[in-house]
């Protein structure tokens, strides 16, 4: 996408605003081993969001999908236009285009993008169409959900979200049969 190789300021519009998200569940630190599950209709984000810490001394604990959470967090999209999964990762999200923007607080967090230059460059891809709506863009917003090694984005109508407990493996496992029926 050209808007997140771009250093040049655009004058299409106001800067972007990068929002933290405060009344929803935030990842946890360290590893919380995102799974992201769609299909052409459905967007489904699931990730650890709270763990009792156990005491082992000195040992390392080792996390991984089947590894037991007391919330995972399953954020369902709602009318999802697009989605990436990847980079940066907490020691590059500095070189993200919306960092000096709001997204500098940090990983482990959960944001909203107001004015967004990726939902505006959406609307002129689909300017062409021939029942184009700019006013249907107007209704979506663009969401980051930041972590120690990923970076997830996506442009949607809304979001909502769910806490259970459980491993990653189980709750991915239930999301995907949702997903499917």
């Amino acid at each position: 996408m050209s808007f997140f190789r771009s250093s040049q300021k655009r004058s299409e519009g106001p800067d972007p605003i990068v929002e933290a998200m405060r009344d929803c569940p935030q990842p946890m630190s360290g590893a919380p081993l995102p799974v992201v599950l769609s299909d052409d209709v459905q967007l489904i984000l699931c990730y650890g969001s709270q763990r009792r810490a156990i005491s082992l001394g000195t040992s390392i604990q080792l996390v991984g999908k089947d590894t037991e959470f007391d919330a995972v967090a399953v954020a369902t999209f709602e009318l999802y236009k697009i989605y990436q999964f990847g980079g940066p990762n907490e020691e590059s999200l500095s070189g993200h285009p919306l960092y000096r923007y709001g997204l500098a607080s940090g990983t482990a967090r959960t944001y909203r993008v107001k004015f967004s230059p990726w939902i505006r460059q959406l609307e002129r891809m689909n300017s062409v169409h021939p029942n184009h709506a700019a006013l249907n863009f107007d209704e979506l917003t663009h969401y980051i959900f930041t972590f120690e090694d990923r970076t997830f984005e996506c442009v949607a109508r809304s979001v909502s979200f769910e806490l259970t407990p459980g491993s990653l493996r189980s709750v991915a496992s239930e999301q995907l049969e949702r997903l499917l029926t």
